[in-house]
């Protein structure tokens, strides 16, 4: 995707950031640093900064940027083979690289030494498929981030109150969602 500018950005708060299944396309590496583009956004919490509404805010495309990566590791997660006769128990196995596909939760903590550590679990793409059903753990260290977006597209599908997208800086209603327990 390419993009020539980006209307909003922020380095701040990662953990107000919701990234489950997010599509994104390849990792690009860069001077030490790892970025992928999404080709939907992510969730902003009500909470962050950035976001001027009173709602968790789905994003519109956007690019985040992982700053002097360190200490990477992949992994392929344990699953199940069912092939019609039996199943059987994949092994974890440490792999030298991974395309990242799909996001299906990034989480991050500072470390003591005040760095980000982001473990991020997604789903693999392979050359000869377009989806092959293996999740991969991906850990690193990084010094920060920069989160880059578009537009705020609507409210979070999991935002319990008055549901609304934004069209030409407009806020238009969508109804009303309740939790219904």
């Amino acid at each position: 995707m390419k993009v020539r500018e980006w209307n909003y950005s922020t380095n701040k708060e990662l953990r107000l950031f919701d990234f489950h299944d997010v599509f994104c396309g390849p990792v690009v590496r860069r001077n030490g640093n790892a970025s992928f583009a999404t080709t939907d956004g992510p969730n902003m919490s009500a909470e962050h900064p950035s976001n001027p509404y009173d709602a968790p805010m789905e994003l519109g495309r956007s690019c985040i940027t992982f700053c002097n990566v360190a200490e990477e590791s992949f992994e392929l997660d344990a699953g199940l083979i069912d092939n019609g006769k039996e199943e059987r128990q994949l092994p974890r196995r440490v792999i030298s690289s991974g395309s990242l596909y799909e996001v299906k939760q990034l989480a991050s903590r500072i470390t003591a030494r005040k760095e980000l550590e982001i473990q991020i679990y997604g789903e693999l793409r392979e050359q000869s498929r377009e989806f092959n059903d293996e999740m991969l753990t991906w850990r690193f260290l990084c010094s920060g981030f920069l989160l880059r977006w578009n537009s705020f597209n609507r409210t979070s599908w999991f935002h319990e109150g008055e549901h609304f997208r934004i069209e030409g800086g407009r806020r238009i209603s969508l109804g009303y969602r309740q939790n219904r327990r």
